[in-house]
């Protein structure tokens, strides 16, 4: 039961890296579908615009490009990072406890880089300190959240140790 356990959480590794490496892959080759997303977040131009908070929109073109290089880049350490764990703990599916354990590293590594990305970047950056959620066209939350979600459902039963 210990290796289908093993093989399970592998697959759940290998799925998170598929997601975040499809999201870079897609970022990059239609650049501008997402690049209007991070564009309009950042600008705050779809929110309230209360005088309170627009202080905090960035308007620069230059910046925009920066933060979604930024994001995509995040993307692409976050899959390699995770592809990278899946493969190591696939190497010693049948391993000692210690082998798995030195293998699962660099996924749990991997899963709190996508944890990071969704919670710090697009939760607490995006929709709250640019205020994304009031946005009826480029609010991003929900589906951060359910990523998050999802990531931290992995990362919880990923880190827990295997009975042998």
């Amino acid at each position: 039961m210990t290796t289908l356990v093993r093989l399970a959480k592998i697959q759940a590794l290998a799925f998170i890296a598929l997601v975040m490496l499809l999201a870079a892959f897609t970022n990059i080759q239609d650049f501008d579908a997402n690049f209007a997303y991070v564009q309009h977040v950042l600008s705050m131009d779809t929110t309230f615009r209360h005088p309170q908070v627009m202080w905090r929109a960035v308007t620069s073109p230059a910046a925009h490009r920066a933060a979604y290089a930024t994001i995509i880049g995040w993307e692409l350490v976050g899959g390699l990072v995770c592809a990278a764990g899946a493969w190591r703990m696939a190497r010693v599916l049948r391993g000692s406890r210690f082998a798995v354990d030195r293998a699962r590293a660099i996924g749990i590594a991997g899963l709190m880089i996508v944890l990071a990305l969704w919670t710090f970047a697009f939760i607490a950056v995006g929709s709250e300190w640019f205020q994304m959620w009031q946005s009826p066209t480029w609010n991003g939350r929900d589906v951060a959240v359910g990523f998050a979600t999802l990531t931290l459902l992995v990362l919880m039963w990923f880190t827990r140790v295997d009975e042998q």
